[in-house]
């Protein structure tokens, strides 16, 4: 069992953001007495762990359960491509047997391409039975609160163009729902690794989202890397857009996650963290993938 001795002190590389977009990298020491906040995990895709590595994916997991209270993590989010192998069951049991270590953690897992067998033919519907039956719906969305923050999260299935219009609508509609909640929007792939759309599919998805206030992060995977930018909503509130896909890296990815803490001086740590192999990622890492453009820990600020 691996816990996170908080108290250490870490020192990380950062990418210090602020509203008018200067930037300024150094190292940061890490204060051996934090400050307190809470946690959102964040599982990039997870496919060759449920194919080939499935130890590296319940390390993961069971890192979650055991640091629920060193790290206070309320959340875990996975962006998708669960299995690599949409038919054959051993990747679904695998899958599911990792997810089932977090226990009572409350968590949300979009469909990937890769685990509704979408594609195969050209305009071809995916087919999500598989995905149903280990996972519930592919796009969904779920509520948690910690104090006087309250969130929504808010899950959009991979589709093949064009996305019926029932789903923007779905989407719009959990939006609504919840005006006073903090939203954290996760889908498998939004933009590429530079920044380009996703093909129309992600431009819509941008266009069923630009109008909510409320927005304040979207979160994805899919594309083999990492990146950070900021776009702006229509109603002027900064949306926090990150991509992280390490399947590139050795076994699969090497079981790095990312760690969103919000602290209560109102700043978020994104951190990147591998549980298999015990150790934060720094920014000059590579493992199979050039990362040094896009720092794997950063801060952001005036949430």
């Amino acid at each position: 069992m691996r816990i996170l001795k908080v108290t250490l002190i870490a020192v990380l590389t950062v990418l210090l953001l602020s509203w008018g977009g200067q930037v300024a990298t150094g190292a940061v020491v890490l204060p051996r007495t934090w400050p307190e906040y809470f946690t959102v995990v964040v599982l990039p895709d997870t496919q060759w762990y449920s194919h080939i590595f499935p130890e590296i994916f319940r390390e993961q997991t069971q890192w979650i359960a055991d640091n629920q209270h060193t790290e206070n993590i309320k959340f875990v989010i996975h962006v998708g491509d669960v299995v690599q192998e949409p038919g054959d069951t051993g990747n679904w049991d695998n899958a599911r047997g990792a997810m089932d270590l977090l226990g009572d953690m409350p968590y949300l897992v979009v469909g990937g391409n890769h685990d509704g067998l979408c594609g195969q033919q050209p305009l071809q519907r995916c087919d999500w039975t598989e995905f149903r039956r280990y996972f519930g719906e592919p796009s969904s969305h779920a509520l948690f609160s910690v104090g006087s923050r309250h969130f929504l999260i808010v899950g959009m299935e991979w589709y093949e163009p064009p996305y019926p219009d029932a789903l923007y609508s779905q989407v719009t509609d959990w939006l609504d729902a919840y005006p006073e909640r903090e939203v954290i929007y996760v889908t498998h792939a939004y933009r590429g690794l530079e920044g380009e759309w996703a093909g129309p599919n992600s431009y819509s998805q941008w266009l069923a989202l630009e109008n909510a206030p409320n927005l304040s992060m979207i979160v994805w995977g899919h594309f083999h890397g990492q990146r950070y930018d900021r776009q702006m909503g229509v109603q002027g509130n900064t949306i926090h857009c990150m991509l992280a896909d390490y399947q590139d890296f050795p076994n699969g990815g090497n079981g790095w996650l990312r760690l969103l803490r919000y602290y209560d001086d109102g700043t978020v740590w994104v951190l990147t963290y591998s549980p298999w192999l015990d150790q934060f990622m720094s920014d000059d890492y590579e493992e199979g993938h050039l990362l040094e453009t896009y720092p794997s820990n950063f801060k952001l600020f005036d949430w």
